[in-house]
């Protein structure tokens, strides 16, 4: 897996949210706010996305729209009345529309995910409070057409290749957002190369006693060179980058395993269980007990349909 795919995968915490919708005649409705990131795909017809008052955009068939913090927003067949009064999308009945035959028709594709906010800091507040990617649901066919499909009743494993899919569908909308913003974090961005080396380095063995001089000798630049070109290309001098990606493994790690935590310290470069203990509080604000017990720490209320 590459750089940018293992750095991007990361940041999902918890399932992803995702709901198909037909909507008929006149209707508006607020999404948000949410912890994390959303996105809207119109998969048919047309509508108008909104941030507010006098910021609207209308959407046409195979339009995407990425919103990085869950902002505040809304989606409608019209240009949508103050925000406060609109029904929640999450809400039943008006959020289908009235199907008045004099409005228009939409198929949307909404999903959220759930994001630690801190391991992709710099990534998503690099980011405007939405990214319009006017067509861009035609060139990602295949990957829509898996999140889009639906077996009523749902069918065994269905969360797992959602989720699997989901996370493909995040990766393609921020490479395109990285490829046209912020070429450096992009593997093909030969002026980084040796950026992208020691990111790769890092992540094949975080548990490595890693010095800046090592990390610069591998990019085949001076001390001072690297750390600077790092942090411009990722947003985080190198030692606080291997320390988050450390303690995002080791998150990883207790939500996805029964492995002690003193096996997971030695895993990640920590030299015994209360070093990363103390760490992970540090950075998540919570003890690994509790995230260990806990299946998402975020208010859940905003994904549930």
């Amino acid at each position: 897996m590459d750089v940018l795919s293992q750095v991007v995968m990361s940041l999902r915490e918890g399932d992803a949210f995702l709901r198909r919708t037909r909507r008929r005649g006149h209707w508006a409705n607020r999404f948000g706010p949410y912890t994390g990131a959303g996105f809207h795909v119109l998969l048919e017809g047309a509508c108008w996305f909104s941030l507010g008052a006098g910021h609207s955009i209308r959407l046409s068939a195979g339009d995407v729209v990425f919103l990085p913090r869950g902002t505040v927003h809304a989606m409608g067949a019209g240009r949508q009345p103050p925000l406060a009064t609109l029904p929640h999308e999450y809400t039943d009945g008006p959020d289908l529309g009235d199907g008045t035959p004099d409005g228009s028709e939409a198929v949307l594709l909404c999903g959220a995910y759930e994001l630690r906010r801190r391991s992709g800091q710099a990534l998503l507040d690099a980011m405007p409070d939405y990214v319009h990617f006017p067509g861009a649901g035609r060139a990602m066919t295949h990957t829509t057409s898996l999140i889009a499909w639906e077996q009523p009743g749902g069918r065994i494993g269905d969360q797992a290749v959602r989720s699997a899919v989901l996370d493909l569908f995040l990766v393609d909308i921020l490479r395109r957002w990285i490829d046209g913003h912020s070429p450096g974090l992009s593997s093909a961005g030969a002026a980084d190369s040796g950026i992208v080396t020691v990111l790769r380095h890092i992540h094949e063995a975080p548990n490595r006693q890693w010095t800046v001089d090592q990390m610069a000798a591998l990019a085949n630049l001076s001390r001072s060179t690297f750390a600077r070109r790092f942090a411009a290309t990722v947003g985080m001098p190198p030692l606080r980058y291997l320390g988050w990606w450390r303690l995002h493994i080791a998150a990883r790690r207790l939500r996805q395993t029964d492995v002690p935590l003193a096996v997971i310290a030695g895993e990640v470069g920590y030299g015994s269980e209360f070093a990363l203990a103390h760490a992970f509080k540090r950075e998540f604000g919570v003890a690994t007990g509790t995230f260990r017990r806990t299946p998402s720490l975020a208010d859940r209320e905003h994904y549930q349909s």
